[in-house]
């Protein structure tokens, strides 16, 4: 690869754009003990379920290309948009957020969401679309508190089902189906808590608005639409 043959930097090329959230994790770690930065070329659809990016640069820049027919030879050039993101792998540990007992999804939570898609909406609710897995780093986590997750589903077709599996680093926490509307959805931490820092991970089914609601050219891969999540102290 480029950067590797003009300027001798350690390169890995992934063959999916979904790589497994478990061995990309256990990679990145690998990694660290050996690497002084790590980053990340990504697009929006590029799945880094569980790695927390700090964004460095966006890139932008355009082109033409032969355009692509299947049924005959290409006639005229296309131009191409090509849009992508350089991002620094930083560890939830290592991450400086304080132990809040909310965590305010499409507000202040840039550094602790991990699989998320880009700030939506606004006042009274500002939201992140998750894609089928993802992840949110909760410091203030305590043992055995409950924990509300402020959820919806937009358009999501009623015969696609959002049922959510959640862990905590790990440990699974349960499930919960998010219907049309804005609704909470509760769960119980465990106590004590599992070793590790308290990652929350979600995985839910995906699907795509461009296959599914007429009219949308939405070619994104989502899951539900996260708000807020909460966390009350035991009683």
């Amino acid at each position: 690869l480029p950067l590797w043959a003009a300027h001798g930097l350690n390169v890995l090329e992934l063959a999916r754009f979904n790589p497994d959230p478990s061995r990309l994790n256990e990679l990145v770690r690998a990694w660290g003990g050996r690497y002084r930065n790590i980053y990340f070329v990504h697009t929006y659809s590029t799945d880094l379920c569980g790695v927390f990016l700090e964004r460095v640069q966006p890139y932008e820049f355009g082109t033409l290309e032969c355009e692509r027919p299947y049924d005959r030879p290409p006639r005229r050039p296309e131009f191409r948009a090509l849009r992508f993101t350089v991002s620094r792998v930083v560890l939830p540990e290592h991450l400086a957020v304080p132990p809040l007992p909310e965590v305010d999804v499409g507000g202040s939570d840039d550094f602790q969401v991990s699989g998320f898609f880009e700030k939506e909406g606004g006042e009274p609710h500002s939201y992140r679309w998750t894609g089928r897995c993802a992840s949110v780093y909760l410091p203030g986590a305590t043992p055995g508190a409950e924990l509300h997750v402020t959820a919806g589903v937009g358009q999501r077709p009623a015969s696609s089902p959002a049922t959510v599996k959640a862990t905590l680093s790990g440990v699974p926490l349960g499930s919960f189906t998010v219907a049309s509307g804005w609704g909470d959805h509760r769960l119980r931490l465990p106590s004590p808590l599992p070793p590790g820092p308290p990652v929350l991970r979600s995985d839910v089914p995906d699907w795509r608005p461009a296959n599914s609601l007429p009219g949308s050219d939405d070619m994104r891969n989502l899951g539900i639409m996260v708000d807020r999540i909460r966390l009350e102290p035991p009683r």
